[in-house]
């Protein structure tokens, strides 16, 4: 009788455990008025970085289209490499609109946050970030 509970058990375990150290960071990205006609070009970019207390990205989102205000949650399951997903990081959202002669994207606009790893899914510990300043000229 004890074996149709183990699966259950398991299952309540991983879903407390998603609210621990390990829970993602929410969040959303926002266009500044005179940025959104790129930022609705085809093909739009938006990256979301999580780079650790030395600055090195340990987790990244990529998104296709994205539609403003975008909302989104970055953890462990975007992770670069193994490893673990906690403490104090910076979150960075980039947006690319166009790719350059090598085919890598050219980045648009940038805009940082601090975060913490684990905070909850609270509305008051969500992370906003505010895109409003172009970094290169647009490609004639």
């Amino acid at each position: 009788m004890t074996r149709p509970l183990l699966p259950l058990a398991v299952l309540l375990l991983a879903a407390g455990c998603a609210r621990g150290p390990e829970a993602p960071v929410r969040g959303t990205v926002n266009v500044a008025p005179e940025l959104l006609g790129r930022a609705r070009a085809p093909n739009t970019v938006l990256f979301i970085v999580a780079r650790n207390g030395g600055g090195v990205p340990v987790a990244v989102r990529q998104v296709v289209n994205p539609e403003f205000p975008f909302r989104f949650t970055i953890g462990p399951d975007d992770l670069l490499l193994p490893g673990e997903w906690r403490g104090a990081m910076t979150l960075t959202a980039r947006l690319a609109t166009r790719t350059g002669p090598d085919g890598s994207p050219v980045i648009d606009a940038e805009a940082a946050r601090p975060a913490r790893a684990g905070t909850g899914p609270g509305e008051r510990d969500a992370v906003r970030i505010f895109l409003n300043r172009a970094l290169q000229a647009p490609a004639v």
